[in-house]
């Protein structure tokens, strides 16, 4: 899911909403991050492209 979000720094591993290190359970995708989580401070997942939104939506389903 990282990967398909527009917040995801791929040089770092990291994101905008996680700076200090993104929860594995999102990062392995045990995680549906289109639903709050503790400590994103309301930043979800964003899609960076309609691809990444279906790819996301096949594995989690419609949010």
């Amino acid at each position: 899911m990282c990967y398909d979000c527009k917040h995801f720094i791929k040089s770092e591993n990291t994101c905008k909403t996680f700076p200090n290190g993104i929860p594995y359970a999102i990062f392995l995708e045990y995680y549906d991050h289109r639903k709050p989580y503790d400590g994103d401070n309301g930043v979800l997942f964003a899609p960076k492209s309609k691809d990444s939104l279906e790819r996301v939506k096949f594995i989690y389903g419609d949010a």
